[in-house]
């Protein structure tokens, strides 16, 4: 009786288990499947960024907190999961160096300008933030990541005859530059503390 009642569910489960399969669940068990596979090897979408725990909540130093650049790295660091912080910081991110330049490549037959280079850059630090020693000797930060710079350039052609729409396209193309450059030290810096562990 015993094996006539179980042999009776494992042809029902067995059904289900075909209808399953042969339904929506074959698609749905073989994105899982796709998924599971794929995030395993360390695969992301471009634009994820995984940050460690110990940047989990992250002070943002050495720029000005109303600049376009920390703005740009506050909405990074966010999407990446990280909370920005004013105090009792997980890690401190150093931010030095912003500078932006433009530089003539080429000249046109009527002696004015009809190429210019953009050059934008700054360099980053990422740090542990410094414990409190009882003998009230000012501890130093340990560094997790040393100071590394990221530089970009683009040329653009000018028209001086629409130096507004030209004026327009660098201050475009600068707030791209800005864009990547941030991602890039997201990159970097999920890289080296990838390597530190």
């Amino acid at each position: 009786m015993t094996t006539k009642v179980t042999s009776c569910k494992l042809q029902v489960a067995s059904k289900n288990l075909l209808r399953f399969i042969s339904g929506r669940g074959f698609l749905f068990l073989s994105l899982v499947t796709c998924h599971l596979l794929l995030t395993s090897c360390g695969f992301h979408l471009r634009g994820a960024v995984t940050l460690p725990p110990q940047m989990e909540r992250t002070q943002l130093l050495g720029v000005d907190a109303r600049s376009a650049l920390a703005a740009e790295i506050t909405a990074a660091l966010e999407d990446a999961g990280v909370r920005v912080v004013a105090g009792d910081a997980t890690a401190q991110l150093v931010i030095s160096g912003e500078r932006q330049a433009r530089r003539l490549l080429s000249v046109g037959s009527t002696g004015r300008a009809s190429e210019y280079e953009i050059t934008y850059q700054f360099s980053f630090e990422l740090r542990a933030p410094a414990e409190a020693t009882a003998a009230g000797a000012k501890p130093a930060a340990v560094v997790l990541v040393p100071q590394q710079s990221v530089s970009l350039n683009r040329d653009y052609s000018f028209d001086p005859d629409n130096v507004l729409g030209k004026g327009d396209e660098e201050s475009l193309l600068v707030r791209e530059m800005r864009s990547f450059a941030v991602r890039q030290m997201l990159v970097r810096l999920q890289a080296a503390l990838r390597q530190s562990q």
